[in-house]
């Protein structure tokens, strides 16, 4: 039902219900079909999400135009802008991946169970609502990472799929050149090769010093071979490494 006018001259804004009087001055805004009255002020209207709480529209009365500005301010970002989502469409503030749990993964054939994400109970249909995604037959959260499976290889270590504001998107993983490297080592369970060098150092690094060596008898060092101290073979660790290699 549309308010009684106290006007003889009416006229109906296209896309509105209800007239309005002709003399009366105010701005007609596209995206809520709405005629504004000059000088007020509202949220605007934001289909099919609802109002906008994190911005102000005002209607301005000298020159009869819409001028929208945020009115909130949010707190500085601790991740690069393009990885920052918001958790619910209609958040005003953007947030970092790294506030949701790793692997917060659920199937949309359990429609029913709950998982706990953030310390709150969700249903995959709440996951949705709020910016999850939807990838070959799991509920991802907003912000959510994961390696996608492909059978019957299982999951593949190269490429990183990234959950964002709805949208899945998945990524190969470049891996950093090896150079100058005798042996070159694929591990079964991770995506880039390794030096077997590189491997061998840190190996010989962490070995525990031979006790042979610090043994002292009498206050003086033990020797063997007519009073010669006796020579030790160094430890090679990379044998084992090798037998590991991948054709």
């Amino acid at each position: 039902m549309c308010p009684k006018l106290n006007c003889t001259n009416q006229t109906t804004i296209a896309g509105s219900c209800c007239p309005v009087c002709s003399n009366q001055l105010g701005c007609y805004l596209e995206g809520d079909k709405k005629f504004h009255l000059a000088g007020s002020r509202w949220h605007p209207y934001l289909p099919p999400f609802g109002f906008d709480k994190c911005s102000l529209c005002t209607c301005l009365a000298n020159s009869l135009t819409i001028q929208c500005e945020r009115n909130i301010d949010c707190p500085a970002l601790t991740c690069a802008e393009q990885e920052a989502y918001r958790e619910n469409p209609m958040d005003c503030c953007k947030r970092c991946p790294n506030a949701l749990p790793v692997k917060s993964i659920v199937s949309v054939d359990q429609l029913g169970d709950q998982r706990s994400i953030g310390g709150v109970l969700k249903s995959p249909h709440e996951l949705m609502a709020v910016g999850g995604c939807k990838f070959r037959g799991r509920v991802y959260p907003n912000g959510d990472e994961w390696h996608p499976t492909v059978q019957p290889f299982g999951e593949v270590k190269c490429v990183k799929c990234r959950c964002k504001d709805g949208h899945s998107k998945c990524k190969r993983i470049i891996c950093p050149k090896i150079t100058a490297c005798s042996i070159v080592i694929n591990r079964n369970n991770e995506c880039c090769p390794i030096c077997a060098d590189d491997m061998d150092g840190m190996m010989m690094k962490n070995q525990p010093e031979n006790p042979v060596h610090n043994r002292k008898r009498g206050g003086k060092k033990r020797r063997r071979n007519n009073g010669r101290r006796a020579l030790h073979r160094p430890i090679h660790k990379s044998e084992p490494i090798a037998d590991k290699m991948v054709a």
